[in-house]
């Protein structure tokens, strides 16, 4: 979860500047509430569920082709 303390850091680990260097811009962000995060977590989880399983299918793909081609040829 992203705290307030933790925003400078993961800012800066993203290559923003601090302030006082000559390309600093004022960025406004709204995090959500640590009651928030949850549902985000969860989302993403299940986004990355349907991810794994996209890539196992594509992963598959060629040894299923290979399977009808020499079916049928």
């Amino acid at each position: 979860m992203i705290t307030r303390d933790k925003l400078p850091d993961l800012l800066s680990a993203l290559g923003f500047s601090k302030r006082g260097s000559r390309h600093t811009k004022t960025i406004r962000i709204r995090l959500p509430t640590l009651a928030e995060q949850p549902c985000f977590v969860t989302e993403i989880e299940a986004l990355d569920r349907g991810i794994k399983s996209a890539q196992a299918v594509l992963a598959a793909a060629p040894a299923r082709k290979q399977a009808i081609m020499l079916r049928y040829l």
